[in-house]
């Protein structure tokens, strides 16, 4: 398998061998790990983000 060079670049990096659990990819992205408040990390994504285009739209209208 051919390494890509953006894998080249990120190994190159004096980070990556100081912490290399930061580049690792796990591909069990199904499972849910953490929750707050009974919502899970991307749930709290959607949250945010819907709160934060809202404000944006509240802040640009405001100004008009």
């Amino acid at each position: 398998m051919a390494i890509s060079p953006e894998e080249k670049l990120l190994n190159a990096l004096p980070l990556a061998q100081w912490w290399p659990s930061m580049f690792e990819a796990a591909g069990d992205c199904a499972s849910v790990t953490w929750r707050f408040l009974s919502l899970s990390i991307p749930e709290w994504s959607v949250i945010w983000f819907v709160m934060l285009a809202a404000a944006g739209v509240y802040v640009g209208l405001a100004k008009s």
